[in-house]
């Protein structure tokens, strides 16, 4: 099972057809933080994807997410969904069935041998391919980058009931009420944020535009992967961000995706080389064995050292914990990263 919220917009006609066509390349009609959730579920054998469609507007005293965490809280204390859960953003040039498809490969490489290690996914599908296919590449991502701007206030909604549903119940349990017995915190519950590439861009905005300002959200470790923003003045809206515990980036000097997109926009944060002050915890994996120039390091890179730190950020592992050459990585002082392999 995979929860999407999105924004997108609605195509009438697939409303029948239950499948990942449900939803087009452009913003919803109604606005951008007019939502949608959807339980996606994948058939293993056929690959089929079949979802269940909600539009998310309140329904006598509760919204259809509310519904749907109460009964997700109910499995994860039954022992047959784990504790630990990731609202995860893509990146640019994603149709829905991309980013279905995404939260899918986040979920089964992440599974974990137990319960309680598994990666469950919450994803923000959001209009990052707006008027879908552009024959001029520039003028196709500069549409992506403004659609970014009003998606941002459409994630600081997700989150707020993200957090207010499923985070508050689970963390605080409930008191004993006449004739009921007192129900416990859910042992290891974790919630965390990953952004990936210029999916980092709406969490800059929502940052930058204080939508989360004066929120109780208080989410575990928040994971800039590959970013695809400007680095020069990252610092100015990364030690804002109030609303987690952790804030992880990742650094890959020669992923060819940024650098495609370093040639139209200043340097972009993922393959930065300098610069690194913001409170954050700044990862370098450039030259890690079978690291290369890949743009995705949590899903196309076979190195078991990359993959157990991929798994340790997702599941709320203690950040403090990660860096050091037990773990893989060596610490440049000078640059005040954390980089993969042994230390020169």
């Amino acid at each position: 099972m995979i929860i999407v919220f999105t924004n997108r917009a609605l195509k009438q006609s697939a409303i029948t057809s239950g499948g990942p066509d449900l939803f087009g390349d452009s913003q919803n009609i109604e606005g951008s933080s007019e939502l949608r959730v959807v339980v996606a579920d994948k058939d293993e054998s056929t690959g089929t994807w079949q979802l269940d469609l909600q539009l998310e507007t309140q329904v006598g005293n509760e919204l259809p997410s509310q519904i749907l965490f109460r009964s997700v809280l109910e499995r994860i204390r039954a022992g047959s969904l784990g504790p630990r859960w990731l609202v995860a953003v893509h990146g640019y040039g994603q149709s829905f069935l991309d980013s279905l498809e995404e939260a899918y490969g986040l979920q089964q490489s992440y599974r974990g041998g137990e319960l309680d290690r598994q990666v469950n996914v919450i994803m923000f599908s959001w209009p990052s391919k707006p008027g879908g296919i552009i024959l001029d590449p520039v003028n196709a991502y500069r549409r992506a980058q403004a659609a970014a701007v009003p998606s941002a206030a459409a994630l600081a909604i997700v989150l707020q009931r993200v957090w207010d549903f499923l985070a508050v119940p689970a963390l605080c349990g409930a008191p004993s009420l006449e004739g009921r017995r007192a129900i416990a915190p859910v042992r290891k519950f974790a919630l965390g944020l990953y952004a990936h590439s210029q999916g980092n861009l709406l969490l800059e905005m929502m940052t930058r535009t204080k939508a989360l300002d004066g929120s109780q959200v208080r989410l575990g470790t928040i994971i800039l992967h590959q970013a695809d923003v400007d680095a020069h003045d990252h610092r100015e809206w990364i030690d804002r961000i109030a609303f987690g515990s952790d804030v992880v980036i990742t650094l890959n000097a020669f992923d060819r995706i940024l650098r495609l997109s370093d040639a139209i926009n200043p340097e972009r944060l993922g393959i930065a080389r300098s610069g690194f002050q913001a409170r954050a915890t700044y990862f370098d994996f450039t030259g890690g064995s079978r690291v290369g120039a890949e743009h995705n390091l949590f899903l196309d890179v076979e190195n078991k050292v990359v993959q157990l730190f991929c798994h340790r950020a997702l599941t709320g592992f203690p950040v403090h914990q990660m860096g050091g050459e037990p773990n893989g990585f060596w610490r440049d002082e000078a640059l005040g990263t954390w980089r993969l392999g042994v230390r020169p």
